[in-house]
């Protein structure tokens, strides 16, 4: 028999002030919980975990409760479709080829910079006309719910803007 004693420890949502609230991520505590729980599950009856183990599980567990939001996510413009998405993953992987491209001799000196910078300024043109295609439909769609229904989506539109605008004393 050995005369070692078990080590106990419980893990709780640290006190903060105000101060320390707003530079903190946001932690889903009873997903930690639960992690722990199902780790300490895991473990068999008569099995020995390290003190570094321990920590990782920890860590981890730590690491998925962490709730991770977009930074400000913004929704897309009311024009944007999927025509537009697809033309402007082509331009920027035409925009990444430029940059690659530039940065070898071989792709400098024999004119095939050249060839690639022309490929993607046509890209980004008709993406811009894309764009514009799809701003002016929409502006179209704007006037003629506005003539049939005075309060639909083009009296949204004018509040909104409206609203935002600050008014000077």
């Amino acid at each position: 028999m050995s005369d070692h004693k078990y080590i106990y420890f419980e893990v709780d949502k640290p006190k903060m002030t105000k101060t320390q609230e707003k530079t903190t991520v946001s932690v889903d505590w009873t997903a930690f919980n639960s992690e722990i729980e199902w780790a300490y599950r895991m473990l068999g009856e008569n099995e020995k975990i390290s003190q570094e183990t321990c920590t990782a599980r920890i860590k981890r567990a730590y690491k998925n409760a962490i709730i991770r939001g977009t930074r400000g996510a913004k929704r897309t413009p009311y024009w944007w479709n999927e025509n537009i998405q697809a033309q402007r993953d082509k331009c920027t992987k035409d925009r990444r080829k430029v940059t690659r491209a530039a940065r070898n001799e071989i792709f400098r000196h024999n004119g095939q910079l050249e060839a690639l910078k022309d490929t993607y300024k046509r890209a980004k043109k008709h993406l811009q006309r894309l764009i514009q295609t799809s701003k002016n439909q929409h502006w179209d769609e704007v006037i003629k719910d506005l003539e049939n229904d005075i309060w639909g989506k083009g009296y949204e539109i004018i509040t909104r803007g409206v609203a935002n605008v600050k008014r000077s004393k």
